[in-house]
């Protein structure tokens, strides 16, 4: 895991733990060596979560995808563990996957 990828996975925590929201287009909003970015790639709702499957992409190193889900006003409420294949991030919703 590159350093860009924690200091991501560590912000999130913080909006988690903190019930934060935030825009899911402007994530790593306080990491300030910018040395990658965020990309939400897939959207879905399960039950009564928002979820988005998101691209750390730094520059140096692979990417990597975690699922963040949004509860009550969009607040962070909980994110997967982080890995390397999206795929194992997509389960079988009603809804199904949108693309970005």
């Amino acid at each position: 895991m590159s350093s860009y990828s924690k200091n991501v996975l560590v912000e999130i925590d913080l909006l988690i733990k903190n019930e934060r929201v935030a825009d899911i287009f402007s994530l790593s909003l306080n990491i300030e060596d910018g040395h990658g970015r965020v990309e939400p790639i897939y959207s879905t709702i399960d039950r009564e979560s928002l979820i988005f499957l998101l691209r750390i992409k730094p520059n140096l190193g692979s990417d990597s995808y975690i699922n963040l889900y949004t509860g009550d006003g969009g607040a962070f409420i909980y994110r997967s563990d982080e890995t390397d294949e999206f795929e194992e991030l997509l389960f079988d919703t009603e809804e199904g996957w949108t693309n970005f």
